[in-house]
């Protein structure tokens, strides 16, 4: 007889004792039957006294509720990302220090870089030239201070030919107050 047959022949005691010895698993046995054979075998999976079968339900409940919370920011993220990634706009994000964390389809279709060449760098990179440098200096700055900036700011793309976009850069803020990017 295979361990599958062996295993469905199981009543519900004899399958939480196996998932307990070996499993290593918690069990919390409910059981319709009221006779005292059944209770005593149940007892014998996990002994068990009242506030704990109330504790132990509550835990499990508040468990299942903080996966299913979970589930939904993680879908609300998921959303969110796709929004970005598929915006019509270039997007690109960058740390306090001005490193790239992110660049969107977009950002990929009009400089030609993909997310590997450029993601990690600097965002001086993209300067076109000298005279574009004082505009990112001034762009940094101002989100630094926790404003947004405006203005024209000139890249250059893979081909090495510049490229003017209308621009707009702001910090994103923490809880804390703490500016942690740009974009």
């Amino acid at each position: 007889m295979t361990l599958f047959r062996k295993v469905w022949k199981l009543d519900g005691i004899e399958a939480a004792e196996i998932i307990r010895d070996e499993m290593d698993v918690p069990v919390i046995f409910l059981t319709g039957y009221t006779s005292e054979s059944h209770i005593k075998r149940a007892k014998k999976v996990k002994p068990f006294r009242d506030e704990d079968i109330r504790a132990n339900i509550e835990i499990a409940l508040y468990k299942k509720e903080l996966e299913r919370k979970q589930k939904q920011a993680e879908e609300k993220i998921r959303r969110l990302f796709f929004a970005i990634e598929h915006n019509p706009y270039m997007v690109l994000i960058i740390d306090i220090e001005g490193n790239i964390e992110f660049i969107n389809n977009k950002f990929s279709q009009i400089t030609n870089y993909t997310s590997k060449e450029i993601v990690g760098k600097n965002i001086s990179f993209l300067q076109y030239n000298k005279v574009s440098s004082g505009i990112y200096e001034e762009m940094m700055a101002k989100i630094a201070s926790g404003k947004e900036w405006r203005g024209e700011l000139c890249i250059i793309k893979k081909d090495g030919m510049s490229d003017s976009k209308y621009t707009v850069a702001m910090p994103v803020i923490n809880i804390q107050g703490d500016i942690i990017f740009s974009f």
